[in-house]
């Protein structure tokens, strides 16, 4: 069967554009669990972030309105954004979700990550931070400006993130800068209460993702007869926008390769030509110019 340039043109269009697919979704299966290197997720978190961090702002201004004793977590909660808050919570219940998927659920251990740890990323990630607040927000330029140089050097130094927290205190510390929030403590007591501290701050940011954000569940896993795990899940309308904002994505990077043995589109107007699908011209950025020399 003979088929016309037009025909022709046409499978070679969507070739580019089933290429791009196929190596789009290898790439998203191979993002990992970090929510941050996934564009469909991202996209979703950034849709929620502006509810989660006006429905946090809110819990925090109805707490502090309560009657008694503001509640410490607001006094640490509202030296920070809400937004980047509400970000830190929405990005650790991703990755929270993600774990779970990545892993062999026949395994006890292959159930993701727990509440408890969720809840312990979004503590520890609140707490750094305060101590930036505490190291540049605070101080003098002159000192803001010994800090960052600080700051630099022990990142530089030392590979492990605890060995360069526990640089940066010993040398802050000399040069007379303090914070609560450098978390490296030796005695047991004290240890107990950096966690406690962090559980505390952490929980309302956890709370305003879930009931602002409507992403998230907190689900309870069985995997004995005795032990169950608690988890935080994607929400079933979650999951299916996410797999419609992935099939849709997917479309949006073809591969592009020569025309060989076939006429290109002519330029009809400044974006129009070569290939023959418009969606195919609109992201190769092939528009027609004209260059006048004098």
């Amino acid at each position: 069967m003979d088929y016309t340039n037009d025909e022709l043109s046409a499978a070679f269009d969507m070739g580019m554009r089933e290429d791009g697919q196929a190596k789009w979704n290898q790439r998203h299966q191979e993002a990992g669990t970090n929510v941050a290197n996934r564009k469909p997720e991202m996209s979703q978190l950034a849709n929620a972030l502006e509810e989660v961090a006006d429905g946090l702002k809110a819990d925090m201004d109805e707490a502090r309105k309560s009657k008694g004793r503001i509640p410490d977590w607001v006094c640490d909660l509202e030296r920070v954004s809400p937004y980047t808050l509400a970000l830190i919570g929405l990005q650790c219940c991703y990755n929270s979700s993600l774990s779970r998927h990545r892993q062999n659920s026949s395994d006890p251990k292959g159930f993701g990550d727990t509440v408890s740890k969720t809840v312990a990323n979004i503590g520890k990630l609140i707490d750094n931070e305060l101590l930036s607040i505490d190291l540049l927000l605070n101080q003098s330029k002159v000192v803001a400006k010994d800090t960052k140089r600080i700051i630099k050097m022990t990142s530089v130094t030392n590979s492990s993130p605890d060995q360069r927290l526990k640089a940066l205190r010993v040398i802050s510390t000399k040069n007379g800068t303090q914070s609560l929030y450098f978390n490296i403590k030796s005695k047991k007591g004290d240890q107990r209460k950096t966690l406690l501290r962090r559980k505390s701050n952490a929980g309302p940011v956890l709370n305003a993702v879930i009931k602002y954000s409507h992403l998230f569940d907190k689900v309870t896993v069985r995997y004995s007869a005795k032990n169950t795990r608690s988890l935080i899940e994607l929400t079933e309308v979650a999951v299916a926008e996410l797999e419609q904002k992935t099939e849709s994505m997917s479309w949006t990077q073809p591969m592009f390769k020569p025309l060989v043995g076939l006429p290109p589109k002519p330029w009809t107007s400044f974006d129009t030509g070569c290939y023959h699908d418009p969606r195919l011209v609109a992201g190769a950025g092939l528009n027609f110019s004209r260059t006048h020399y004098n």
